[in-house]
């Protein structure tokens, strides 16, 4: 094993480890009630925008991003974003329907802030979508690096966006936790798949649209 992969799966692991004791110990709202007490204007505007990383939108922009870089890496990217998200919102909408978010299961408490400009959700709590999308784009992108410290760094900026949608009333940590093993298992298994197969590693699938750009340009001199 690489050491970037054990970067991240030691920094992911500590994250699990550390999050399993939280959910045993707290009882469910009561991490909502943490977070609120941190508000402040400029960590309202820091968290309204950072958890936008979590965005489907974000992510693929990223996407398409990666095609000029290499072609097998954007499908590998795509298959783990749309597998990822399809799982996420069968669970949200078909298994767990009946999970309330937080301002709905706290009863809409008037002594909650809320973070003026954010729609808060009442409905499909589990799992969080955002925690889902930001730990697969983490995972996505250490393989792709394949660099010890921004391995770690990647797993930290995910933990921090994902605590956005807590910060922001929109899920329980139980949503982001298990959200971020969705995210995270989905890619991994994804990846050993892509792995696995020669066809996709055809010089062809590793050239990208510069390198097409560039073909047409020299046709052109």
């Amino acid at each position: 094993m690489k050491s970037y992969q054990l970067y991240f799966l030691f920094t992911y692991g500590c994250y699990l480890l550390l999050g399993a004791g939280l959910l045993l110990w707290i009882e469910k709202g009561q991490e909502i009630w943490w977070f609120n007490a941190l508000h402040t204007p400029i960590l309202d505007t820091f968290m309204k925008y950072l958890t936008h990383i979590g965005d489907g939108l974000f992510a693929t922009f990223l996407v398409i991003a990666l095609l000029f870089w290499r072609y097998d890496y954007a499908m590998v990217a795509s298959v783990g974003f749309v597998v990822s998200s399809l799982f996420t919102q069968s669970l949200k909408k078909l298994v767990f329907a009946d999970q309330l978010r937080p301002w709905a299961y706290l009863q809409e408490n008037s002594a909650l802030h809320l973070v003026e400009g954010v729609e808060v959700h009442k409905y499909f709590s589990f799992p969080s979508g955002h925690s889902t999308t930001v730990f697969f784009l983490a995972c996505l992108f250490s393989l792709l690096l394949r660099n010890a410290i921004w391995s770690v760094v990647f797993v930290l900026l995910a933990i921090l966006v994902s605590l956005t949608r807590l910060y922001l009333v929109q899920h329980f940590f139980m949503d982001t936790y298990f959200g971020s093993l969705i995210g995270t298992g989905l890619m991994l298994l994804i990846w050993q798949g892509y792995q696995n197969q020669t066809w996709i590693k055809h010089p062809k699938w590793q050239s990208s649209l510069r390198t097409l750009f560039d073909k047409n340009n020299r046709v052109y001199e």
